[in-house]
């Protein structure tokens, strides 16, 4: 089974622009939150038909929205909500981060909610 990635869904179904833009709310902070489905780790998610009825792919709204702003994202890496909200989708306060760096400051050391908007060193 071909695994599907964003970047493919992307490809295959430009509209996904639109199905996230109508779950998308703007709050006081800058953050376009994601209002709709969950995954368990509290980050939006976006169920996208792949042309039958049967055959749908989940995907991380944080992540369609990097990919559609920017490009691409890289398998190895991850992208690091700099506002610490996990239902934000506003590309501004997204950025690419590898695997090992965006675990250490999972462990601790991220910007959450409240303080400011600053890269990672």
């Amino acid at each position: 089974m071909r695994r599907v990635t964003v970047n493919r869904i992307i490809r295959i179904r430009p509209s996904v622009a639109d199905q996230l833009r109508r779950r998308l709310h703007l709050t006081g902070t800058g953050c376009l939150e994601f209002y709709g489905a969950l995954c368990k780790r509290s980050y939006g998610k976006i169920g996208l038909s792949l042309g039958s009825r049967k055959r749908k792919a989940w995907v991380l709204a944080h992540r369609l929205a990097y990919a559609l702003q920017y490009g691409a994202v890289p398998t190895d890496k991850d992208v690091h909500h700099r506002c610490g909200n996990k239902r934000c989708c506003n590309p501004d306060h997204l950025e690419l981060l590898d695997h090992a760096v965006h675990g250490k400051m999972q462990g601790g050391r991220y910007f959450g909610p409240g303080r400011p908007l600053e890269r990672a060193a």
